[in-house]
């Protein structure tokens, strides 16, 4: 799950006072939800969702569109600029 791949992100998040809640990506959740999943969890994600994707290169946030997911990638060096990159609710 996301919270374990990317636990700057969780912290990041929670220091910036957005809710956060841990959940089972796999269950049922609101409608209008929004879930940060890592990107190996692409295949349950819905275009309300946001993909976090690590490589090299520089930070890039896909808009989400076509009934896509937005996608966040971004190496480790650059955790600092991808989380300040994600969008708010």
């Amino acid at each position: 799950m996301a919270h374990a791949l990317h636990p700057t992100l969780l912290a990041w998040l929670n220091g910036a006072g957005l809710p956060v809640s841990l959940i089972d990506p796999k269950g049922v959740t609101a409608r209008e939800a929004v879930r940060i999943l890592d990107c190996s969890e692409a295949g349950i994600a819905t275009y309300r969702d946001i993909l976090l994707d690590e490589g090299e290169g520089d930070p890039v946030f896909t808009a989400r569109a076509n009934g896509h997911p937005a996608r966040l990638r971004y190496g480790f060096g650059d955790c600092a600029c991808a989380n300040a990159q994600s969008p708010k609710p």
